[in-house]
């Protein structure tokens, strides 16, 4: 299990999503505890860090963003 925060980001258009399907979203939430945000990315398929580079990167930094700061 996952347990840590976890961030899932995909395509909308990922091919490997269409294998799967939509059950395997929820069967993601249930299974990594972690999983804090699912987001799928407009006009992108499974390469969606180099489709949409923008649209990732302010997800992550976003999600990265929000996580509780480590004492030094």
């Amino acid at each position: 299990l996952v347990e840590r925060p976890a961030l899932f980001i995909a395509g909308k258009q990922d091919p490997t999503l269409q294998i799967v399907g939509a059950q395997a979203l929820a069967v993601m939430e249930r299974t990594v505890p972690g999983l804090q945000k699912v987001v799928l990315i407009e006009d992108a398929g499974h390469f969606v860090q180099q489709e949409q580079p923008q649209a990732f990167n302010c997800e992550l930094v976003r999600f990265l963003d929000g996580l509780p700061q480590a004492a030094s």
